[in-house]
């Protein structure tokens, strides 16, 4: 079950509690992820992000620029996969819920899955709804 958010009272009124001020959190769909920061670390802080590597790159690269180190993500499906493996690779503290639409990766595959081994997961629930299996491997 999911802990409750902390609320502090601020001279605008009510706002959530800061845990991790050097945590991102990201949105992931199909075709774009968006970014979130603290307003403090300058620039944009809630970009928008194309599905391709290139993208991929350039979201750990602003990560990086804005002293992030830990990301939080949110996903449909399992387009995370490919995100979440190159932001672990480079060193982000890379946190998913337990379950991602039905999705629960381990410690274990999480590290095959760094190796290049393939990793069996059940259970996927598509975007229809329907479960599935797949192999899922990452090629870098």
């Amino acid at each position: 079950m999911a802990r409750s958010a902390k609320k502090v009272e601020t001279t605008a009124g009510l706002s959530l509690k800061i845990v991790n001020s050097n945590a991102a959190g990201i949105d992931i769909s199909a075709t774009e992820m968006q970014v979130c920061v603290l307003a403090d670390r300058g620039g944009e802080n809630n970009p928008r992000f194309g599905c391709y590597t290139k993208d991929f790159c350039e979201i750990s690269s602003y990560l990086q620029a804005r002293g992030i180190d830990t990301v939080v993500m949110e996903s449909t499906g399992v387009y995370w996969l490919p995100l979440f493996m190159l932001l672990w690779e480079d060193g982000f503290d890379v946190m998913i819920p337990n379950k991602i639409k039905g999705v629960v990766l381990t410690d274990e595959q999480k590290a095959k899955l760094a190796a290049g081994e393939k990793v069996f997961l059940k259970d996927i629930v598509s975007q229809n709804g329907k479960k599935f299996s797949n192999i899922v491997v990452y090629v870098d």
